[in-house]
């Protein structure tokens, strides 16, 4: 049976952030031996959706004006702030670090995804989103799958055990057990969390783009197509492995034409390669 809407949005409240404890541990050495710049470590956080979310929405109490970017949040806060804020979050345990790695991996992807796809894309012509406020709108989108995951456990199980009877998609079944699709469930977070306008959409909207506010339509459009491109690529999260059709409507809006994705597909598997050098080299270098 499902829950009330007052009732998830008074859970949300109370929900605490999550990350893989190697992360947190290492953002914590890094700030304490003090010889460690904010670039590098909003860096870091900049990789992990919970850390990110996190930050942003710190940062955005009490800024004037909308801080869409993990570098400048990481400034207004200052380190001892995201010190703190790190030694709040929860270590993921057990089954939590597994099927995490997979979400983590769907956002990176998708959030990469963005950043190729918007150069081909006719409606940023000539106002092109920063590539920071790109990254971060691709790595949040699934925030609500992600709590659901996490903080509503009985009801997310009774959904994936009914993905693999066949039944589906995901966010319907979501709605049905829990009582709010993962955006519905994501903008109850992003409201807690403090989350500014721009990611909050996206959240919110990443599922039906044409419902966002109007201004951020061709933005939650755009990671609407990334999303399921970079799952089209394999990169889905725990069992939801059934990849829905890109809306014609939002190709059109977008000024995508379907005979580039081709291309675009070409150059995500070379980035997402050169990423995977980049990241071995650099655990090699941190290991020696």
């Amino acid at each position: 049976m499902s829950l009330p809407l007052p009732t998830i949005a008074a859970r949300v409240i109370t929900v605490a952030g999550f990350s893989f404890s190697r992360t947190l541990d290492k953002l914590m050495k890094m700030i304490d031996s003090g010889q460690c710049s904010s670039s590098v470590v909003a860096a870091i956080v900049a990789s992990d959706p919970v850390l990110t979310a996190l930050t942003l929405g710190r940062a955005n109490a009490g800024a004037d004006g909308e801080v869409a970017q993990v570098s400048g949040a990481v400034l207004v806060l200052g380190m001892s702030t995201v010190r703190g804020m790190i030694e709040e979050v929860m270590p993921l345990a057990d089954r939590g670090v597994r099927l995490m790695a997979t979400y983590w991996s769907q956002a990176n992807a998708t959030a990469t995804m963005c950043r190729i796809l918007v150069d081909r894309c006719a409606v940023f012509a000539g106002n092109r989103p920063d590539d920071e406020v790109l990254h971060v709108a691709g790595l949040l989108h699934t925030l609500g799958d992600m709590v659901a995951a996490i903080h509503f456990t009985a009801e997310y199980d009774v959904v994936i055990q009914r993905l693999r009877r066949g039944e589906g998609p995901f966010a319907t079944l979501m709605k049905e057990e829990l009582g709010a699709d993962p955006g519905e469930l994501g903008a109850l977070v992003a409201r807690a969390w403090n989350l500014p306008p721009t990611p909050a959409a996206v959240v919110r909207h990443h599922l039906r783009p044409l419902r966002a506010p109007e201004p951020l339509i061709p933005l939650v459009s755009l990671v609407h197509v990334a999303r399921q491109l970079a799952r089209g690529c394999g990169f889905v999260a725990g069992q939801d492995i059934y990849v829905e059709p890109i809306q014609p409507e939002v190709m059109t809006l977008l000024g995508l034409n379907p005979a580039d994705l081709g291309s675009i597909l070409d150059a995500f598997f070379a980035e997402m390669d050169e990423l995977e050098v980049y990241e071995g080299l650099l655990v090699k270098t941190m290991r020696t």
